[in-house]
């Protein structure tokens, strides 16, 4: 399917992925995703939620994917992760969160300046867009979302 020169998924060049981590496995397949999609994966970001720091520590870096841990944050909500501080003074046009994220996280997303706040199968319904699928695998539902932003103008 062609992109519409018109539709909010044409409009989308920087996008903020924000996923729960499982495996470094599907960190690949969500940046695969991204690439299937016609996005420039450089022009884009992951930031995968992990449980504790000491999981965000061990994990291997992969392009283009940040770790960020509730357990980054202060007592008053100062994140002291350097790499996700990058991701997030980053500028992205489009944030899309799939699944649930906790409230320290969801704060420091709420700062963010994008034109378009998506989520994917996420209970709080305080995006702009929220979509729902059946869909497990990385590449359906990032091609979901990307069907469905293409019918949006």
């Amino acid at each position: 399917m062609e992109k519409s020169s018109h539709s909010i998924w044409s409009s989308i060049e920087r996008l903020l992925l924000v996923v729960n981590f499982d495996q470094l496995d599907t960190m690949k397949d969500w940046r695969e995703a991204i690439k299937n999609t016609g996005l420039n994966i450089h022009h884009c970001q992951i930031l995968a939620v992990v449980a504790t720091k000491k999981e965000r520590i061990a994990l291997s870096d992969i392009n283009s994917v940040a770790y960020i841990s509730e357990k980054d944050f202060g007592l008053f909500g100062r994140l002291k992760n350097e790499e996700a501080q990058r991701v997030l003074a980053e500028r992205f046009d489009t944030l899309l969160v799939v699944g649930e994220v906790p409230k320290k996280i969801e704060k420091a997303l709420s700062k963010l300046n994008v034109k378009m706040d998506v989520s994917l199968n996420s209970e709080d319904g305080i995006r702009t867009i929220n979509l729902k699928t059946e869909e497990t695998a990385p590449k359906y539902m990032l091609n979901f979302v990307k069907q469905t932003l293409e019918k949006i103008t």
